[in-house]
C-alpha cells in the first residue's frame, strides 16, 4: 500500500506524459483477490490527491480532448483520406476513447469511486452540473457507440477478415448515420465545454 501510494503521488504531483497515462490506467483499478480494504484506501486516497490537483485536471482535460470525434463543420463524417482504411472512421479512438476520457475526468473532479463509464455516468448524475444536464445523452451515446464496433466486429469476424475498430460510414443504415453523427457532435459539444472550463491549462 505504501509503494503503491508513493505512484500516485509521483504521478500526480509530476503529471509527465507517461504518468499521467500510468495514473489514468490505474484509476480504473477494482479488487479481484486478497484484502479488499487496501484498494479502497489507496483508491480514497489517490481520489482525494486528484481532487485537490487542479494542475493534474488540467492534464487529464488535454486528453479528454485529444481525440476529436469524427466529424466535420457541415455534420460529415470525418474518415482517413489513404492507406489500409480509407474511407473508414476509427470508431474506437474517435468515438469511444473521448467519452470514456470526458467521463473520468468528470469523476475525477468529483471523487467518484466507479470504475466504469456507465456507472461513472450514474454516479456523477447529481454530484457534477455537466453530467447532471447530460446524462442520459452520455449513456445512450455510450450504449450507441459499443453496439455499432460490436456490430462492425461480429462481421468482420463473420467474413473471416481483420477484426478492428474501422467502420465504413456509408455502409450504416440512415437511421444509423443520423444517431452516428448526433453522437459526434454530443462528444465534441461537451469537449468545448471542457476546453471552456480549463482554457487556461489548455494547450
Amino acid at each position: 500500500l505504501h509503494i503503491w501510494r508513493k505512484y500516485f503521488i509521483n504521478w500526480i504531483s509530476t503529471p509527465t506524459a507517461d504518468a499521467v497515462l500510468n495514473s489514468v490506467t490505474f484509476f480504473d483499478f477494482r479488487a479481484v483477490h486478497g484484502e479488499t480494504r487496501l484498494l479502497d484506501w489507496l483508491k480514497e486516497f489517490t481520489l482525494s490527491m486528484a481532487m485537490d490537483s487542479r494542475v493534474f485536471l488540467g492534464h487529464i482535460a488535454n486528453m479528454a480532448i485529444k481525440n476529436m470525434p469524427p466529424i466535420g463543420f457541415l455534420k460529415t463524417f470525418v474518415v482517413e483520406k489513404s492507406g489500409e482504411h480509407k474511407d473508414k472512421l476509427n470508431i474506437k479512438i474517435k468515438g469511444l476513447a473521448p467519452l470514456i476520457d470526458i467521463v473520468r475526468l468528470f469523476a475525477l473532479e468529483k471523487g467518484v469511486s466507479e470504475t466504469s463509464t456507465v456507472e461513472r455516468i450514474q454516479a456523477l448524475r447529481n454530484k457534477h452540473t455537466l453530467v447532471k444536464e447530460y446524462a442520459d445523452e452520455l449513456l445512450h451515446a455510450f450504449e450507441f457507440i459499443m453496439l455499432l464496433r460490436i456490430q462492425n466486429q461480429y462481421a468482420q469476424m463473420k467474413d473471416g477478415s481483420d477484426v478492428n475498430n474501422f467502420i465504413d460510414p456509408n455502409k450504416l443504415s440512415n437511421l444509423e448515420k443520423k444517431i452516428a453523427k448526433e453522437t459526434f457532435q454530443l462528444i465534441s459539444n461537451i469537449q468545448n465545454l471542457v476546453i471552456e472550463r480549463y482554457k487556461a491549462m489548455i494547450w
